[in-house]
């Protein structure tokens, strides 16, 4: 079982590996927007997209891969890992190639039927794509090795490659847009880097685990149960990033590129969000994994933990967000996207939060080894969210596409949050925390239906006002309470 102590230290880890790259994000987007232009941003914007969701393109082995090395420590059974993982990783190198190929074929299509492209850009949009295709597999594989090294609670490690990475995926764009526009090289400087990447992970891994050979040691007997965990995380990985950026996809081409880059800049930055319910749930989703393996009776503790975090994290943030995103979008990236992008802005910060809490719930499910529902869950929602998505983006547009991206999110959570309390048996004070529940929904719906600067101004001065006593009183229970008054005292003190 996960201390408390080791919990906090490595949830802060991971956020500080994360918040590196959204300030790069927020100081690159705007000039890369002026530097591109909104169609040439919307090309590099689709293909940030298409290399988040092919790193989930794994066959479900990189999270099993962390499930299942949690699960080995968990009970001690260390000298099994090198033929673990070197299996996993040999099957996740052939779906990486096979990845590759396909895009690479899709590629032709993708430029001149699926997308709006203008004619002067097709060229670029094919060579862009078609190094894209070659990053698949560096991509898979970096997933798997970075499933062990979570499995294995290496949170510094980790966080040592993804401040870098995540920095330079923006900002080396930015430094080769002021030499030229061709969106090829900018691209190509994204494969180099994640090339880089998977030797980092690699290195650590091989220094971690005594007697690692890659490709080499290969068990039969270890396929099975990587394939049934796997398979059924295959469905989560390929639905669940699907619903995330299709969007952007089917905006392009129902409405115009430039329209995507009016719904991509705010989701950009609001989505950047998503470090804090990161941070937390990849040290939650091992911790599940190994209470599970241990026969432990801690599950409901680490999720009321992973509750609690992300409610004191993310809330005052998102409710920030979207309280004032009118007067932030115009100072950010000017006048002429924000107007449109404002309201969109507001819609996700919203769906960001609901998203937030399912994730806890989405960790439990799957560190509990039943990643057959969350994949039933998104086999339920992904027609729901599709049909939502075509008619709400056809009637009102890029806002239209924000709301049906924040009511997936909100049935999705509630399928997940009922689920979740199944399988582990979880406790708790519902009568407290649904307090907090309705002080998120009234202010929620008010920064939604806020028509001036001073009604949001005055509105978020009340939601601020009451955070503290919601957050004291309906989420940390009496013991949270009492640690906290002597973790203050004795910081005060000393």
């Amino acid at each position: 079982m996960i201390s408390g102590q080791a919990f906090l230290r490595n949830a802060l880890l991971n956020f500080a590996g994360q918040a590196a790259p959204l300030l790069a994000a927020v100081v690159a987007i705007p000039s890369l927007l002026t530097l591109l232009g909104a169609e040439r941003f919307g090309i590099l914007a689709l293909a940030w997209g298409v290399l988040g969701y092919f790193g989930l393109f794994d066959l479900g082995l990189g999270r099993a891969l962390t499930q299942r090395v949690a699960a080995f420590v968990g009970r001690g059974e260390l000298s099994g890992l090198p033929t673990l993982i070197s299996t996993a990783l040999t099957i996740m190198a052939a779906v990486g190639v096979v990845g590759l190929i396909v895009v690479y074929i899709m590629t032709p299509w993708l430029a001149y039927s699926a997308l709006r492209i203008t004619p002067d850009l097709v060229s670029e949009t094919i060579a862009s794509f078609h190094l894209i295709a070659f990053a698949i597999p560096l991509l898979v594989i970096t997933a798997g090795l970075r499933g062990v090294l979570e499995g294995l609670g290496m949170f510094g490690p980790l966080n040592v490659i993804r401040v870098p990475l995540g920095i330079l995926t923006f900002v080396a764009p930015l430094g080769i847009a002021h030499h030229t526009t061709d969106l090829s090289w900018m691209v190509g400087i994204l494969l180099i880097l994640r090339a880089a990447s998977l030797a980092a992970h690699f290195a650590y891994c091989w220094r971690a685990i005594p007697g690692l050979r890659i490709f080499k040691q290969i068990d039969s007997c270890q396929v099975g149960p990587l394939f049934r965990f796997g398979g059924w995380m295959t469905i989560s990985n390929i639905l669940g990033p699907l619903m995330v950026y299709s969007d952007r996809f089917l905006i392009g081409a129902l409405l115009s590129l430039a329209a995507v880059t009016y719904y991509v800049v705010p989701y950009e930055i609001i989505t950047k969000l998503w470090i804090i319910p990161g941070a937390v749930v990849s040290v939650l989703f091992p911790g599940f994994a190994g209470a599970l393996a241990s026969r432990s009776e801690s599950m409901a503790r680490l999720y009321g933990w992973g509750i609690k975090a992300i409610f004191l994290g993310i809330v005052p943030i998102t409710l920030l967000f979207a309280y004032l995103a009118p007067e932030f979008l115009p100072l950010w990236i000017g006048q002429s996207v924000s107007a449109e992008a404002a309201r969109v802005a507001q819609w996700l910060a919203l769906g960001v939060l609901v998203n937030s809490f399912a994730q806890v719930s989405f960790a439990l499910l799957q560190g509990a080894g039943r990643p057959d529902i969350t994949a039933k869950l998104h086999l339920l929602e992904l027609p729901v969210y599709f049909a939502l998505m075509y008619g709400l983006t056809k009637l009102f547009g890029i806002e239209g596409a924000a709301i049906a991206w924040t009511a997936r999110a909100l049935l999705d959570a509630l399928l997940l949050a009922l689920t979740a309390r199944r399988v582990a048996v979880l406790h708790g004070s519902l009568l407290r925390f649904s307090v907090a529940l309705v002080y998120l929904a009234l202010f929620a719906f008010w920064a939604l239906i806020a028509t001036s600067m001073a009604m949001r101004i005055v509105s978020l001065a009340i939601a601020a006002t009451f955070f503290v006593p919601v957050a004291w009183y309906a989420v940390l229970n009496p013991q949270d309470r009492a640690h906290t008054i002597a973790w203050l005292r004795t910081t005060l003190l000393n």
